[in-house]
């Protein structure tokens, strides 16, 4: 047996991430585990870890990913929590701060692809780990010493998804009274993990769902498991209009994303759905201290704040760049979005929650009698924004290229005329009535590219423009 593990272990925005088999195995497993138990010994946080898993292949079972994660914890002195089904990342997120937790590991790759799996860690507070953590593990991992294989065990598993839905819905009639509901709406699990706490949710607040696609999947049925791509929107969009939803939602496998489309299909993007319930919040007497939002969001968000009179919070992009935000404020709620598909409040979990924008959503359609539609028409008076997202696939060679920004002086020869250049996360250009951002995955050989104006035919060209240049 060598001294160590050998293996590379990459944190990006949101946890390390590699190809089941190859850049994510055993290996790379044991390696971070060993990394957090080193680190929760030395600064003596609570030695109780809550671990959950998506459906993923590997996952479950006794000789699967999530008892080898808490049979490496076990044998290191630590009481472990594992969840008895496959669970949604707030559903962890939340339940490690209920049980006064020191933290909680996470087995998935998000929205990324079935071939993928990935492990992410979030703190004390439910918030994905911050930056200088994940270093800290991804140095220790990196030259941590091999061990034996783990051996099977029956580890003690728990259900989370009852006691979370309790939660979020206690949560919800504090501040609402016990809500008038609307329904029914569409919810299309992709196969991830999403079902089972919508059936309690419906349960709690007496919500009526029409399931799709609930059966966890290891493949994820074949179907895209990113909730925000055009593919699935059209998709949900059908459903809800075929059934006379109110509206419908999707999520990725581990249902911290969600995107939603309106009774008549079309979507709303999470900046839009975040902001109409803002200004629900705001309008209804609900003391508001401001929005957080990431480099990468729409400026709608902006926009909103600087109407209301309420802070703006703008950050790098990844959901634990909140974490300060939600717990330095104590004049009001805070909410937070991702263009990506990721809110939360700063009442309920810290991290990135797929069912509280949907909940809330009903909610409000429910207490006002006004569709979604009617409640996104009323965000104009904001202004005209039109946001577009897409990603290439580079070289490594490429990737470094753009990352260190060597070709900068190229990109922005195609842009034109422009502004401030911003280097907070990526690299961000303002133009005239508008701006683009490019920046580099932590974990997967792309680029995302991101560009907001005041005309959708003025982003088209922007990106248009500036995706060859960056392929050069």
């Amino acid at each position: 047996m060598s001294d160590c593990t050998k293996v590379h272990v990459q944190f990006g925005t949101s946890g390390h991430r590699g190809i089941i088999g190859d850049t994510f195995t055993t290996a790379h497993v044991d390696a971070i585990v060993y990394a957090v138990v080193q680190i929760i010994r030395k600064k003596a946080w609570p030695k109780h870890v809550i671990v959950g898993y998506d459906c993923r292949t590997g996952n479950s079972g006794k000789t699967g990913y999530a008892m080898q994660v808490a049979t490496r914890l076990i044998q290191a002195g630590l009481r472990v929590q594992v969840s008895d089904q496959p669970v949604p990342t707030p559903v962890v997120s939340d339940t490690i701060r209920a049980q006064g937790a020191g933290l909680g590991i996470m087995l998935t790759a998000s929205h990324n692809p079935p071939q993928y799996n990935g492990l992410k860690i979030n703190v004390a507070n439910g918030a994905p780990a911050p930056a200088a953590l994940t270093t800290d593990i991804q140095t220790i991992a990196n030259t941590a010493p091999s061990q034996a294989p783990v051996l099977p065990v029956d580890g003690q598993t728990v259900s989370f998804v009852e006691a979370f839905a309790h939660r979020l819905v206690s949560a919800i009639n504090d501040r609402f009274g016990r809500p008038k509901i609307a329904g029914p709406i569409v919810v299309d699990h992709r196969h991830g993990t999403s079902a089972q706490t919508w059936r309690a949710l419906g349960a709690a607040l007496g919500l009526d769902i029409i399931h799709c696609h609930a059966e966890p999947r290891s493949d994820f049925g074949g179907l895209d498991p990113n909730p925000v791509s055009e593919s699935v929107l059209a998709t949900v969009g059908d459903t809800v209009r075929a059934a006379g939803a109110i509206f419908g939602v999707a999520h990725d496998p581990d249902a911290d994303r969600f995107a939603i489309v309106d009774a008549d299909g079309v979507a709303c993007s999470p900046e839009q759905i975040c902001i109409i319930i803002a200004q629900y919040w705001v309008n209804h007497g609900h003391g508001l201290a401001g929005v957080a939002t990431t480099v990468a969001s729409s400026g709608l968000v902006q926009a909103f704040c600087q109407y209301h009179g309420c802070a703006y919070y703008e950050t790098a992009v990844g959901f634990k760049h909140f974490s300060p935000v939600f717990e330095c404020e104590q004049a009001g709620t805070v909410f937070a979005v991702e263009s990506s598909g990721g809110v939360s409040a700063s009442w309920h979990t810290y991290e990135k929650c797929g069912f509280l924008p949907a909940v809330l959503m009903a909610v409000i359609v429910g207490n006002t009698g006004q569709s979604v539609a009617q409640h996104r028409d009323t965000l104009s008076r904001y202004g005209s924004f039109f946001f577009r997202e897409t990603a290439i696939t580079v070289s490594d060679d490429q990737k470094q290229r753009i990352a260190s920004g060597d070709n900068l002086t190229h990109v922005l020869s195609v842009l034109g005329k422009h502004g401030a250049v911003n280097r907070v996360d990526g690299i961000k250009v303002s133009l005239d009535n508008g701006w683009v951002l490019w920046r580099c995955s932590g974990t997967e050989p792309v680029v995302r590219v991101y560009s907001e104006g005041h005309t959708a035919n003025q982003v088209s060209q922007w990106l248009q423009a500036i995706v060859p240049a960056l392929q050069q």
